[in-house]
């Protein structure tokens, strides 16, 4: 089972001295959690975590308590606007 080329690539650029690992939990989470088989919750975790690793764990436990509440973190703003949608793929 692969990542979209989109989320490896966006792996590498947030977190260049951790890439390998941040990929090897995102695969996975795609295998062992049915919550985390989309491709746009992926992209959530990833893109909330802001480059940081040591975000990582407890964005998976947010998205595991409630898949909404990562959507949001990484979907809207502080207004609570929806700005991005985590469906498409990274475009930088």
């Amino acid at each position: 089972m692969n990542l979209p080329q989109d989320i490896t690539s966006r792996v590498q650029r947030d977190f260049p001295q951790e890439s390998g690992t941040v990929l090897s939990r995102l695969l996975q989470l795609r295998r062992d959690s049915e919550a985390f088989s989309s491709d746009r919750l992926l992209r959530c975790l990833v893109h909330a975590a802001h480059g940081d690793s040591s975000r990582i764990e407890p964005l998976i436990e947010l998205g595991h308590q409630d898949s909404r509440d990562l959507i949001v973190a990484a979907e809207c703003n502080a207004e609570w606007e929806h700005i991005r949608d985590m469906n498409q793929p990274f475009t930088e």
